[in-house]
């Protein structure tokens, strides 16, 4: 039953997946042997953070990581402390990401784990990324794609080779941001990995919005969209409505752009999880001048009524504009 939680993760079966795994975590811990429970418990955090139940993912991966430092695995406590420097990544405490996945990175040159420590330095490089220093993050980044490529780990060169196309958006440098993030695209295509493929395509929404080609923009926006909300992910739902509302916003549609800010910030709110230094600076600057031509009164109006959307509402009227 644990090992399923992978299928149900790359299939978008969260729900389900989740109350599989409880029923047999709700087993006396004597009929579910220490290591079959962690397993169970990690699956299950994984699950939870993808439907942005963080504190129930921060609960599983505990119980799981003390689990195996008990058990002295010194992999799986590796793992299980790379589980948690994400969670806490996603809900912005970068300093406890940031030890969390220096302790994981320490644990896995001990090993000479060369796919873990690639992964580690992807880690690292993420939380660079969240906190805008981009330079620290391509370093990362391009590090752990040479380990990467060296092992031809399919997935991991998908994850690393989007997640520098996203340093060379930020960078300004949109063609060469593109091709890596289409690279990424295909390999993501090929291993029908739902959530990858949907954050992919909203990366390259901004690329194109970045270029001023709202019509690609779009398209990209509205495939990924559909995909998030049949995953029902809402921290990616949240990514995808402020996506949208950048493309009113350059379509000169401001009030639809400031409900739409309303609902991904109403999301973000309820799951407690920010915004990127780099998404943050630019939402902030699209508002600024959104506020500009509205005036306050009017912006403060739309956003409320976008806070009130419920997320299918929101959904729904974010793609009656590509209808």
């Amino acid at each position: 039953m644990a090992a399923l939680w992978w299928y149900w993760y790359t299939r978008g079966y969260f729900s389900e997946g989740r109350a599989w795994l409880a029923q047999a975590l709700a087993r006396d811990e004597t009929a579910v042997p220490g290591e079959a429970r962690a397993k169970a418990l990690s699956g299950a955090g994984v699950l939870a953070w993808n439907q942005g139940d963080y504190e129930a993912a921060r609960s599983f991966y505990e119980e799981s990581l003390a689990i195996k430092r008990a058990s002295g695995d010194q992999l799986a406590v590796s793992a299980q402390l790379n589980n948690l420097g994400n969670l806490a990544m996603d809900q912005g405490d970068y300093d406890m990401a940031r030890h969390y996945h220096e302790e994981s990175l320490a644990i896995k040159r001990g090993l000479d784990d060369e796919q873990g420590i690639a992964i580690s330095l992807g880690n690292l490089g993420i939380v660079a990324y969240k906190q805008g220093d981009y330079e620290t993050a391509r370093a990362f980044y391009e590090e752990s794609l040479v380990i990467k490529r060296k092992l031809a780990d399919k997935r991991g060169i998908s994850i690393t080779v989007g997640n520098l196309g996203n340093v060379l958006f930020e960078q300004g440098d949109y063609a060469t941001a593109r091709t890596l993030l289409e690279e990424s695209l295909t390999l993501k295509r090929e291993l029908g990995d739902k959530w990858g493929i949907a954050a992919v395509l909203s990366n390259l929404g901004s690329v194109a919005l970045g270029q001023g080609n709202t019509k690609a923009a779009r398209r990209f926006l509205e495939e990924s969209l559909m995909i998030r909300r049949e995953l029902g992910d809402r921290w990616s739902l949240a990514d995808s409505l402020e996506g949208f509302a950048t493309l009113a916003y350059q379509e000169g549609q401001l009030e639809r752009a400031a409900r739409l800010w309303g609902a991904a910030e109403a999301i973000r709110e309820a799951i407690g999880t920010p915004l990127a230094a780099g998404e943050c600076t630019r939402r902030d600057r699209d508002m600024t001048a959104v506020r500009q031509q509205l005036g306050e009164e009017a912006i403060a109006l739309a956003v409320g009524e976008g806070q009130k959307l419920a997320d299918e509402e929101a959904v729904a009227y974010a793609l009656a504009s590509c209808r």
